[in-house]
């Protein structure tokens, strides 16, 4: 986008062209930083649902005053012919109509509204999104994910995941649903980091003394996590609690997960924990972090990931929920045990304690 930006400028500024672009993405304050980092000045439309239905992107269109597409990925030539050309209208083409489904869809998410999305989910669910009909799991998909984000049903991500995982087995090469995946799923699956750019963009933003979009939605550890060409091998670390006299504890915190799958191997899946005191405990800045580790059915325990969501930088402590993510082998999560370390505070007599839970994950 900054390379068409700067090629086509000069001609918006003539009037002589018109640039917009179109996003599939979830969230649009995101995109508004990015424009506002890269000084990008045309507006852009946000389509969630894919409703265009386009399959991978970068797409660069060029459509004549009729609406009809004459360049599709343009060269430098091709805009400069196309501006010089004086075409015809080729035929009267109604435009396209919404069927019903996404107008539900697309309502529901403008809404925001818990029990219209619900209502839009139970509409899709009626006209079957089963894998005869992919786009309409995809649009269920997003649904859940929304209903995840903004009114905190942590059961809704795994519903998201599950449904995009259902259109991508039918339409295998749409890459906008398999990216939809990639975002939230193991370093193996990454094509990229998706958005490890927004650190920067609010440093930079500042330093030239403006005020970044503010984010509705924090991306997740996973969304700023780099790719892996290949597995890692685990670096040796001895076990947190070998002499085993930690206390069990499975009342102060509730856990609530979610597995995300590689698009090609089934076996690797990224974990996501939501992790939310319970009973008026609350975490605290000075505690020793979280750790998770898994016991195979036979073997030593391996430790699977520290990444724990911070505290917020002015806050000493909280009780807010917070997520941790690893990456794991499906076979050894399936006949093992997650062990969960982590500190708590118990308000109410002002005892921080160092804990562990240990349970068995059920898919």
């Amino acid at each position: 986008m900054p390379g068409w930006h700067r090629k086509t400028k000069h001609l918006v500024e003539k009037g002589e062209l018109q640039v917009f672009g179109i996003a599939p993405e979830q969230y649009g304050d995101r995109m508004a930083l990015f424009l506002q980092w890269q000084k990008l000045e045309f507006p852009v439309l946000m389509d969630p649902l894919n409703i265009l239905g386009v399959k991978a992107v970068p797409i660069t269109l060029l459509v004549d005053e009729h609406g009809m597409i004459r360049y599709r990925n343009p060269k430098q030539a091709d805009l400069t012919t196309f501006l010089e050309t004086s075409y015809q209208q080729d035929k009267e083409e109604l435009p396209h109509e919404l069927r019903p489904f996404e107008k539900e869809a697309l309502a529901a998410l403008h809404s925001n509204d818990k029990k219209k999305i619900k209502d839009a989910i139970a509409f899709l669910a009626r006209n079957d999104f089963s894998e005869d009909n992919p786009e309409r799991a995809f649009y269920a998909g997003v649904l859940f994910r929304c209903l995840f984000d903004h009114h905190k049903e942590p059961g809704a991500f795994q519903d998201a995941v599950d449904c995009w995982s259902s259109a991508l087995r039918k339409l295998p090469t749409q890459y906008i649903w398999r990216r939809r995946i990639q975002q939230y799923g193991p370093r193996l699956d990454k094509p990229y980091p998706f958005y490890n750019w927004i650190e920067t963009a609010q440093r930079e933003l500042a330093e030239r003394g403006e005020t970044p979009i503010e984010l509705t939605i924090e991306p997740t550890t996973s969304e700023v996590a780099q790719p892996l060409a290949k597995e890692e091998n685990p670096s040796p670390r001895e076990f947190t609690d070998l002499a085993n006299k930690l206390p069990n504890e499975h009342k102060l915190l509730k856990i609530t997960a979610t597995l995300i799958p590689h698009t090609d191997r089934m076996n690797r899946k990224r974990l996501h924990l939501q992790l939310t005191p319970q009973k008026g405990s609350h975490w605290t800045s000075d505690a020793q972090e979280v750790e998770l580790w898994l016991r195979p059915g036979q073997g030593q325990p391996l430790f699977l990931s520290q990444e724990a969501s911070l505290l917020p930088d002015d806050q000493e402590t909280s009780p807010e929920t917070r997520t941790l993510e690893a990456d794991c082998d499906l076979g050894l999560l399936e006949g093992g045990q997650l062990i969960l370390f982590y500190s708590l505070c118990e308000t109410d007599n002002g005892i921080c304690r160092f804990l562990k839970t240990e349970w068995s994950f059920e898919n």
